[in-house]
């Protein structure tokens, strides 16, 4: 957000990409997971058969439901349904979490994700993924070396990895979709299982083993009568992860539970990979590379979101014009510049960062600043304002910071700054896909003012 002044508590880009490292690692361990589940079952002979029985199929309708319980705020639930052709090394899922929806398409070492946040930042449908990009993102190199071994379908891993550190054991027998299974329950071993790996692909195991903190995960699996893989669920715990230096602990969520659902097998499958004229492309955006990314601010998301902001002002304030002070609508470009933070376009990236706006009214002596960014996901909205609040923990030199409780805005945070710049009083909350911030500077600054302020603000958002 803009950098007003020192009390509008902004990054001074001393973080790594704490909301890439999250969404990287979310991705890389549900890999991990797919590969537990294959260690821990590889050893018996009914599963062992599974894995051949399964890809013999060639092609399988393919269910997952994904829960993420973050660090901060609401946990996220996303569900995809698609197909998955396992002769190409293909995937085409269909994707909604709240009211979002998307698609992603997985095409061997590729991922290609179909977002409406996304669109509006790179004017291009599809954003392309390679994964050795997203691996450098969490700190993982060659990622997408150890996928194109794996070929990236649900089942092929059940050959290669193989991790189980006690007996398999037989829960019972169930239903998945009208197929009678038997369900199988088992501890797997992700060091054990990085060590029947190839060594080039082993490196890259072992580091998202030490990201995520976890050497044994359980999975459980359920076969059905012709020896085919209908289910596998797996939990991992992120509460012993070791993130890469400088990037806080809470940037990771606090668990993942995935489960996967694989049925009318021999379905036809055709997945069309989307042509570059459609893509843009993750690495150069990362990069600050152009890729179809806008430069002047995205009028239609930053125009709806002017509407949303604050209209009730105190006696004597005056507008500005959007020219003033850096103020008015802001695009991916503008949003990163503003940060200032060296990671600051790759961080919006990944929090899936839309649009923003901001706002300034004065009255000669005192401003009061509103800053508003929406993004696709609640969670990308949270992820970003714990970037704010790192800095707010550490103002700049000759500063002053001190934490007020803010009544009224649930999970807002407050802070009074004195120093060079003279007094401000901050409040900063999300809610929904909106992270807003209010501040007032100079000598009517004071926190039950901007408070009063932060409460009509929060009430003039939509939830979702």
């Amino acid at each position: 957000m803009v950098r007003q002044r020192r009390s509008s508590v902004q990054p001074r880009g001393r973080r790594s990409a704490a909301a890439g490292v999250a969404a990287a690692v979310a991705a890389v361990t549900g890999l991990v997971g797919v590969a537990s589940c294959s260690a821990a079952v590889d050893v018996t002979t009914v599963v062992a058969r599974s894995a051949t029985q399964t890809v013999a199929q060639r092609t399988a309708d393919v269910w997952e439901h994904l829960t993420i319980t973050p660090g901060t705020g609401s946990v996220q639930d996303i569900t995809s349904t698609g197909v998955g052709d396992f002769a190409t090394h293909r995937l085409d899922m269909s994707l909604s979490t709240g009211s979002q929806r998307g698609e992603v398409i997985v095409d061997g070492a590729t991922i290609y994700e179909k977002l409406a946040a996304l669109a509006a930042v790179t004017s291009k449908p599809w954003v392309k993924i390679d994964l050795d990009t997203l691996g450098a993102a969490a700190g993982i190199n060659g990622l997408g070396n150890l996928m194109r071994g794996q070929s990236n379908d649900p089942t092929q891993g059940l050959q290669f990895l193989s991790g189980v550190t006690g007996p398999v054991i037989t829960v019972g027998h169930e239903a998945v979709r009208g197929a009678q299974s038997t369900h199988y329950r088992v501890t797997s071993s992700l060091d054990a299982a990085a060590a029947k790996l190839p060594a080039a692909e082993q490196a890259s195991i072992r580091q998202i083993i030490t990201l995520i903190g976890a050497h044994t995960t359980m999975v459980d699996v359920w076969i059905d009568g012709q020896g085919r893989v209908r289910r596998y669920h797996y939990t991992f715990d992120y509460r012993a992860a070791k993130p890469p230096a400088g990037v806080p602990a809470g940037a990771l969520p606090k668990s993942m539970d995935v489960t996967v659902e694989l049925y009318n097998f021999g379905t036809p499958a055709i997945v069309v990979v989307p042509s570059a004229a459609q893509t843009a492309d993750l690495g150069q955006l990362l990069a600050g590379g152009s890729a179809g990314a806008p430069t002047a601010p995205a009028s239609a998301a930053s125009a709806a979101l002017a509407r949303l902001l604050l209209t009730t002002l105190p006696p004597g304030y005056q507008q500005a014009a959007d020219s003033v002070g850096q103020t008015g609508p802001s695009d991916l470009a503008k949003a990163a510049s503003d940060d200032g933070g060296a990671d600051a376009r790759q961080v919006l990236m990944f929090d899936q960062f839309v649009a923003g706006y901001q706002r300034l009214w004065t009255n000669g002596s005192s401003q009061i600043i509103a800053f508003l960014y929406e993004f696709g996901t609640p969670r990308g909205a949270v992820a970003y304002g714990q970037r704010q609040l790192a800095d707010a923990a550490t103002p700049a030199s000759g500063d002053h910071v001190t934490p007020f409780a803010v009544p009224g805005v649930p999970d807002a945070h407050g802070f009074t700054s004195s120093g060079t710049d003279g007094p401000g009083d901050v409040v900063m909350f999300s809610k929904g896909r909106y992270l807003a911030q209010v501040v007032v500077a100079g000598p009517a600054a004071t926190p039950r003012g901007v408070t009063a302020l932060a409460a009509l603000q929060f009430q003039r958002l939509p939830s979702a």
